[in-house]
């Protein structure tokens, strides 16, 4: 053949052995869906029971997670509030004490030796006294509440505020 009598023919692609391949094929594959199509609502079933049980399980776990790393973080919360309300009740039993203490200074540089002001220098005295231990008190009651705090958070919250070694 020359160029000027043309193109020459193509032949075609698939051959007739092949075509009766892919069409055996798509017998087979129609057939399958054929036979499975009783099958496929109950495939969905299994396969939406599976993708539940799934679903549920994570949620049941990162509720949990959650909920412990809440209960760490509510308790390390309220132990620090509690820490920093420490330095405040001590201002508070500082200003009562510093109060008296004053009263007493100055009742006695007046110098007059009355009874009324040598009562009243009792009494402040005695207040004094009462409001010191008042305060040794309410600071280890209040350090014991930290501390109970403290236990509890580390106690009540599996896997928290443990280390490699316990």
């Amino acid at each position: 053949m020359t160029h000027a009598e043309g193109p020459e023919e193509q032949k075609p692609a698939i051959t007739a052995p092949q075509n009766s391949a892919i069409t055996t094929n798509k017998i087979t594959l129609s057939s399958l869906l054929e036979w499975s199509k009783p099958y496929r609502e109950i495939g969905a079933i299994l396969a939406t029971t599976v993708g539940l049980m799934s679903a549920s399980i994570a949620w049941i776990v990162a509720h949990f997670a959650t909920q412990a790393e809440l209960h760490y973080l509510e308790c390390r919360i309220t132990n620090s509030i509690l820490t920093q309300l420490l330095p405040f009740r001590m201002e508070e039993f500082a200003g009562k004490l510093e109060w008296r203490t004053s009263q007493i200074k100055l009742l006695a540089q007046r110098g007059t030796k009355n009874a009324d002001d040598t009562n009243a220098i009792t009494d402040l005295v005695e207040q004094v006294n009462s409001l010191s231990k008042a305060q040794k008190d309410a600071i280890e009651q209040f350090q014991k509440k930290i501390d109970n705090i403290a236990k509890s958070c580390v106690s009540g919250t599996p896997g928290i505020g443990k280390t490699i070694d316990d």
